[in-house]
């Protein structure tokens, strides 16, 4: 649990510019995620998202990896809820949330790039007269 509360810390605080001044927001999305884990509701958890650098995150996603599969998932989709509930994806949160998928064995449909499949639909769809 421990892990998974770190990958969901990072995944909160990813996509606020000034992390500083959005707070709430910061601690909303981490929750959000919390929440979505499998028996949250059971354990404690902390009221604010955790702190860390890098290298904590890269043990935390290494540890995760050694999980179920079902876990995975479960931590994968706790992952992608914490994303989009402000229903806004930065660039740097959709980088993470791939890797975070692809560490864990679990690919995501490329969803998170609107901008590439907007860019396709112009080039291949047909003239209308």
């Amino acid at each position: 649990m421990a892990d998974s509360l770190l990958v969901l810390s990072v995944i909160a605080r990813m996509g606020q510019s000034q992390p500083d001044v959005f707070t709430e927001n910061i601690t909303y999305a981490f929750r959000s995620g919390v929440f979505r884990l499998p028996k949250a509701g059971e354990l404690e958890k902390p009221d604010t998202p955790l702190t860390c650098n890098f290298t904590e995150l890269k043990k935390s996603i290494e540890r995760l990896r050694l999980a179920s599969p079902k876990l995975k998932q479960a931590i994968v989709d706790a992952c992608a809820h914490t994303v989009l509930l402000d229903n806004k994806v930065t660039d740097s949160e959709a980088d993470l949330l791939r890797a975070i998928a692809m560490t864990l064995d679990c690919p995501i449909l490329p969803f998170l790039n609107p901008q590439r499949s907007v860019s396709k639909q112009k080039q291949f769809s047909p003239k209308r007269s």
